[in-house]
């Protein structure tokens, strides 16, 4: 997995190349439009793939004005990945910046839950903070 290089404008997308080992951890992509940047995980999100996240969703919350983090393709969320997205979610409420989580699977909304970030029923989406 790589890490989500820098989105430079409007309609821009940013893929990882190791979208291969799936098995083994998470595809990051970026798309900007102006409005918001979004972060794409799939796959496993374990602890492998934690300071990934965390530097696609630090890069997202400087360069964006508004984030939005989509897990409707991951398969597995970790509680520590989880509370990332939780801490940057407080992140982007500090500086009014809209923060929204997609999520498909009733186990990532669990763990989401938990993490303090709020969800709504399967193929939803949650927002949290916002602007």
């Amino acid at each position: 997995m790589s890490v989500l290089p820098a989105v430079s404008g409007p309609g821009d997308t940013v893929t990882s190349a190791a979208a291969a080992d799936s098995e083994a951890g998470a595809r990051h992509e970026g798309h900007a439009d102006g409005r918001f940047l979004v972060v794409v995980a799939e796959g496993e999100l374990d602890i492998t793939t934690l300071p990934q996240l965390r530097r696609a969703l630090a890069h997202a919350l400087a360069t964006g004005p508004g984030v939005v983090v989509d897990l409707r393709r991951a398969r597995f969320l970790s509680l520590r990945n989880a509370c990332v997205i939780a801490d940057s979610a407080r992140t982007a409420a500090r500086r009014r910046l809209g923060f929204t989580v997609l999520a498909g699977r009733p186990e990532i909304h669990r763990v989401l839950a938990v993490a303090g970030i709020p969800t709504a029923a399967a193929d939803s989406q949650s927002s949290t903070g916002g602007s």
